[in-house]
């Protein structure tokens, strides 16, 4: 799964927090154009992004991407926003 450089901001609307951890934090969003509801979970690049950090993102990404089960949440996009790396995932 290849990194977006669509303007996150512009695509959704964020909403209130679901959950925070060491590295990363998941916020309720929607997509402007029609709605839908996703789960956004955000990491800081300046606290994750570098070496072994960096690199287990993108595992992350491509191990969601590949997996399609109903017992496995689904990864929908992956945004590159210059500041963080934002997946967006199934609510």
């Amino acid at each position: 799964m290849e990194f977006s450089e669509e303007p996150f901001d512009n695509l959704f609307e964020v909403f209130e927090e679901l959950g925070k951890g060491h590295f990363a934090t998941v916020k309720r969003c929607v997509r402007r154009s029609d709605g839908a509801a996703f789960a956004a979970k955000t990491l800081k690049k300046r606290r994750v992004c570098r070496g072994v950090a960096a690199e287990d993102i993108r595992r992350e990404a491509h191990a969601l991407a590949k997996l399609s089960h109903v017992n496995i949440i689904t990864l929908h996009a992956v945004y590159d926003t210059g500041q963080s790396v934002v997946l967006l995932l199934e609510l």
